[in-house]
Parts: structure tokens; sequence; C-alpha cells
């Protein structure tokens, strides 16, 4: 296969970005199924063609990461995250009712290639749990609602509802609160107090504190902080 004359075009001014071709390797695999839409053989070798590498070290990277296909999937791609927060907030079990509705099982496609449903890994929406990404788009704070309405073909997207949540949000309370990207926002809302507060004491008093709160890593082994 080739490039289409547009996306040659967006090719070679992707590769100028880096000092070594190689280095444009997942956004190039990225171009190409955007314009397959799934990276076949073919596909492969294109790829490897034009970064001058070997089809076996395309392949290796491909298939370390879930957003890129080896097969042809449905029109509409619904992609649930399956790691610690969300398998907590019940996307598995959300995951398994989608596809009995569809009469399929995680990570194949309807027979009339509308819906493709699987399982993925991290989606960087902890705070919006159970995450779903429809055709690369979030969909945080997910119910088997919001699900049957995209399976209707309606186009849905809801952030993280605060207010009709449980509990009361801590480190994401502020995300959307206007102009939240400037220091003067983060310090009229108590913005490095703590960090204040925090100087003025003993380094041991603060790792006795540390110690006292039961704080692990969320790495595989849960060592304490």
């Amino acid at each position: 296969m080739e490039l289409t004359p547009e996306n040659r075009k967006r090719f070679d001014a992707l590769v100028a970005r880096y000092p070594e071709k190689r280095s444009a390797l997942i956004p190039t695999l990225t171009l190409v199924q955007d314009q397959v839409g799934w990276l076949s053989t073919e596909a492969l070798e294109c790829v490897a063609k034009l970064l001058d590498l070997t089809v076996a070290q395309v392949h290796d990277t491909a298939s370390f990461y879930t957003m890129f296909r080896f097969k042809p999937q449905g029109k509409t791609a619904i992609e649930f995250c399956v790691t610690l927060s969300c398998a907590l907030g019940g996307s598995e079990e959300l995951m398994a009712k989608t596809c009995s509705k569809l009469g399929i099982e995680p990570g194949s496609s309807t027979a009339d290639g509308k819906f493709m449903v699987r399982g993925v890994e991290c989606l960087a929406a902890c705070g919006g749990a159970p995450a779903v990404q429809v055709n690369g788009e979030w969909l945080e704070q997910a119910t088997e609602k919001d699900i049957d309405r995209v399976l209707a073909g309606e186009k849905v997207y809801r952030k993280f509802d605060w207010p009709k949540s449980p509990g009361t949000p801590i480190l994401f309370k502020n995300v959307w609160t206007k102009d939240s990207h400037k220091l003067e926002t983060y310090k009229a809302s108590g913005g490095y107090q703590t960090l204040e507060k925090n100087l003025r004491q003993k380094p041991e008093d603060i790792v006795e504190q540390v110690k006292k709160s039961g704080l692990r890593g969320r790495g595989g082994a849960g060592f304490p902080t």
C-alpha cells in the first residue's frame, strides 16, 4: 500500500520533527491506521519502508499498544478501560452487558460491522471511572444508559459530574474551574498553603506524618510511600 497524497504530506511534516526517522514510529502507525482502518501486513510493510525499519521492528512496537488493531473492526469502536480505578467502578460489568446486547464477545465486532467492543488499558481518566472511549473520544463516568444511547447511534460525551457524584472530590475539585491553569487561580483556591506549612516543619515530622497516613504506591508491589 501507499499513503494518500494528503497523508504523505502529513508524514513528511511529522518525520521532520524528529532527529531520527524511527522516532516517528508511533505517530506514523497512527497515520496509516487512520487511513486503512487497521494494520494489515501491507500497512506494516508500508510503515517499515517509510521509516527504514524491518516489519518485525514495526510489529513489535504496534503489538505492545492496545490502540493499534491487526484486524478490521466495527465502524463504532467502544473501548472500556479495565485497569484498577475503572474496574472497581464497574467497567468490566458494563462491557459484559454491552457485549450481551450486541451478541458478541469482548475483542470482536458485530456481523454487520457496526460495532466493536474491547477492553483496553488505562485511558488516563481515573477521576471519571468507569471511562470509555467511543471512536477515540472520552465518555467518563459511563453508565448503561450512556452505552444504550451510543448503540442507538447517538454521540455521547459527558464529563464527570461532581455535584451529582457521591462524596467530596479532593484531587480534582478544581479541574473545571475557570482559568484553572493559572497560578493566580491556584493560589486563590488555597494552592501552596500546605507547602508553606510543611516548609516550616521539621523533616522528621513530615516523614512521620507520611508513615502514619498508610499511603502506598500504585505499582504492583504497593510499597509504602
